[in-house]
């Protein structure tokens, strides 16, 4: 699996290493050769920095595929070629046969092969599995914003001897964007309000109110309707909305679904690179030309010119 690799590393030669980790080795040739098709004019002339990021770069690549080894996980020559069209795709110029090259190619393959080992861990979700999931409730409400509880408290007042809601909202609302509404939120998503508004909502008999506060101010909700996308929960919209509703809340149930098997992917991939930054950090070491390597940081750092 790390024949790429070490195909531009150098393995018991005299040359003097400038990287190694485990027992691989980058020597200071194999560097060179690097640095020569980065600025073939003047290779002295390159940024201590982007050596230092190189190197970081070529210890993390080993770090991470010795770690892949570990769990069962093989580089294939697939992998190589699949990373070798993209490299090409996004650089016509790019030149497998340069020095580096092979480093380049084995960072994307590495990658692309940790990022569908936690795919076939992490499969998407089936349709199965989302039928026994319910998809959000909607929620058609108005809302009038008051600066506190004795506000909200008078308002309240109003509306249950008789005043009506809308009136209010236009009155007294300090949420401008919908007062003239009479304080129309429409009927939207659950998952759209931040959560308190939403409890104190869905919680009340609809054409009740609720008072909840929250970080925009208190608000006085007046609940229409609330419930899953239907005509028995929301019978006073027409059917066809009824309808977009119902398929508005099935592909955010999608949509959430796969966001959570993403997050959890992304969960893996960072837990599988934290590993092996931990297993390998104490194996790494640098020639003192190209800098000091930082254990804590996991990365080449340059030293300031004395």
């Amino acid at each position: 699996a790390l024949a790429l690799i070490t195909s531009a590393c150098s393995f018991g030669t005299p040359d003097e290493p400038a990287a190694t980790i485990g027992d691989l080795t980058y020597s200071e040739q194999d560097l060179n050769d690097y640095l020569a098709t980065v600025n073939p004019a003047n290779a002295a002339a390159i940024d201590r920095q982007h050596i230092a990021n190189w190197l970081t770069a070529w210890i993390f690549l080993n770090a991470l595929r010795f770690q892949l080894e570990e769990i069962g996980v093989t580089v294939t020559p697939e992998h190589e070629n699949q990373a070798l069209f993209r490299l090409s795709a996004a650089n016509p110029e790019f030149d497998p046969t340069a020095a580096g090259a092979t480093i380049q190619i084995s960072q994307q393959a590495t990658l692309q092969a940790a990022q569908e080992w936690v795919t076939r861990m992490l499969p998407d979700v089936t349709p199965s599995q989302l039928s026994q999931i319910e998809p959000p409730r909607v929620l058609c409400s108005r809302h009038i914003l008051v600066a506190d509880q004795r506000e909200a408290a008078t308002v309240s007042q109003r509306f249950f001897a008789g005043a009506d809601f809308r009136e209010l909202a236009a009155e007294l609302s300090l949420d401008t964007a919908n007062a003239e509404l009479g304080g129309d939120l429409g009927c939207v998503l659950e998952g759209i309000f931040v959560p308190e508004f939403e409890a104190a909502a869905y919680a009340t008999t609809p054409g009740g109110i609720a008072i909840v506060e929250t970080q925009f101010g208190v608000h006085v909700i007046q609940v229409i309707s609330a419930g899953p996308a239907t005509s028995l929960y929301h019978p006073q919209l027409e059917r066809s909305y009824v309808a977009e509703l119902a398929q508005d809340a099935q592909n955010e149930l999608v949509y959430r679904a796969q966001s959570a098997v993403e997050a959890q992917r992304s969960q893996a991939i960072n837990d599988l690179y934290e590993q092996a930054i931990a297993i390998y950090v104490d194996e790494v070491t640098i020639n003192e030309r190209y800098g000091q390597w930082d254990e804590r940081n996991f990365l080449v750092t340059v030293p300031p010119l004395t």
